[in-house]
């Protein structure tokens, strides 16, 4: 975990961490308020739900959004 950083600004200290499935950023599961007894088998931080969700509506819409 030599990469792992999170979002309170701390790096592993001993406690519960998990990596995000979609961008493998580090969080400690109480920053993210996961039980440490009850973690999931797969788990997305909030940010890449959000730009999971935003992806959708883009390609959904069938609209060109590339700025080229």
């Amino acid at each position: 975990m030599e990469n792992a950083r999170c979002v309170c600004g701390t790096g592993y200290d001993d406690q519960t961490m998990l990596d995000c499935d979609d961008c493998h950023n580090w969080f400690h599961t109480k920053c993210v308020n996961l039980d440490d007894d009850n973690l999931p088998d797969e788990w997305v931080c909030h940010s890449c739900q959000i730009r999971n969700a935003v992806q959708a509506q883009f390609t959904e819409s069938d609209t060109d959004f590339s700025f080229e």
